[in-house]
């Protein structure tokens, strides 16, 4: 149910475009009178208000105020703007108007609106992000640390290569211990443990495959998907991985994160 408010040619409240005929706003002459529904629920029985009550009610916290144009929302700087399709004035807290300026946020060098709708900024999702770079603080920073780490942004924590030696080499290890057993070995960063059969390397995060001339480089890896644990992968250097790291024996890739 809707309340019809009638408005004189006098446009006392914010946004004179209102009127008919605008250039009769602000004198005594009331050919101009526009009638303008909003909620009933703003609004005292209609012989009960004046138009400075109406005003202050469509402009309260309970409806946005209707509007033609931004103006009609308000001076500029104020936050606010008209909503073209629903004809209202709408905060502005989103990528196409957003702070106090309204400013625009989209195809600019920080293309989204903050959260909490002050200004524009980098990012609210990583995936709003380049390539090797995650969105912490809505800022988009290099995947250089253990859970966002290197091209793929990966998560290092807790697999094999727990180490993020930067975001160019990506996950890596530190010591021996890291790779899982005591059977492997961390060097330069990767694990390895040679072997002579493929019993030695059950356990191995590399795979459990015998891979490489035996007795002379052989080592525990892949030739195929099965010698790795579910759901990671085999690579061009028949080394198992899951996203950008390798998982130790017992553990499974699930979205490219070891668990």
């Amino acid at each position: 149910m809707l309340l019809a408010v009638t408005l004189a040619a006098s446009c006392t409240i914010p946004n004179p475009r209102l009127c008919k005929n605008e250039p009769g706003c602000g004198s005594k002459d009331m050919s101009g009178l526009v009638d303008l529904a909003i909620p009933d629920l703003l609004a005292a029985p209609a012989d009960a208000r004046s138009v400075a009550d109406a005003s202050d009610a469509v402009q309260g916290d309970l409806a946005p105020a209707p509007c033609l144009g931004d103006r009609d929302c308000g001076e500029p700087g104020h936050g606010s703007y008209c909503d073209p399709m629903a004809s209202m004035c709408r905060p502005c807290n989103t990528d196409a108007h957003c702070g106090a300026a309204c400013s625009t946020c989209t195809g600019a060098g920080k293309p989204v609106c903050r959260m909490d709708g002050t200004a524009c900024t980098d990012c609210r999702l990583d995936s709003q992000c380049a390539v090797g770079r995650y969105c912490t603080g809505e800022l988009c920073q290099p995947c250089a640390v253990a859970d966002h780490c290197g091209p793929m942004c990966s998560v290092c924590t807790g697999s094999a290569l727990p180490a993020c030696a930067s975001a160019m080499a990506g996950c890596g290890c530190v010591k021996d211990g890291d790779c899982g057993s005591d059977n492997d070995k961390c060097s330069n960063g990767a694990c390895s443990r040679s072997c002579l059969v493929a019993g030695d390397c059950m356990t191995a995060p590399n795979g459990t495959a015998c891979v490489g001339i035996v007795g002379v480089n052989s080592h525990c890896g892949c030739s195929k998907i099965a010698d790795c644990p579910t759901g990671a992968t085999c690579n061009v250097n028949q080394v198992c991985v899951c996203g950008g790291t390798s998982c130790r024996s017992g553990q499974t890739c699930k979205a490219g994160v070891c668990t």
